[in-house]
């Protein structure tokens, strides 16, 4: 519970959001093709246009959570529970429109960035 907190202070505090108000417009467009494969395609060209920083720090925490859903028998923290936890942080610091329009769907996001991490990953 601490650390998740440390680090969702971190990220509100970050002078800049992880992912732009520009790029939660792209990356809206995974709406479309959620059951999809052509998903994949979507993150990898908004990676593509994140700053370096920003890319590892989305990449490192989606894999943190990843090894945290492969103990969900014992820790109860399941992709679901973690993206709740976490899918909003990402988009901290857009603007209020953006984070209203993005809120259920940043979820859904890290919810898929965790469950197929080495498909959008690697």
């Amino acid at each position: 519970h601490n650390l998740t907190g440390i680090m969702k202070a971190y990220l509100r505090d970050l002078p800049e959001p992880l992912i732009s108000d520009e790029l939660v417009q792209e990356i809206s467009a995974v709406r479309e093709v959620a059951q999809d494969d052509s998903r994949f395609q979507i993150y990898k060209h908004v990676f593509s246009k994140l700053p370096t920083y920003n890319y590892n720090m989305v990449e490192r925490l989606s894999r943190h959570m990843k090894i945290i859903e492969e103990f969900k028998e014992q820790n109860r923290m399941t992709s679901y529970n973690l993206a709740t936890i976490m899918g909003g942080s990402l988009v901290e610091g857009c603007r209020p429109e953006t984070m209203r329009q993005a809120f259920g769907l940043m979820n859904f996001i890290c919810e898929d960035w965790i469950l197929h991490y080495e498909r959008v990953f690697q």
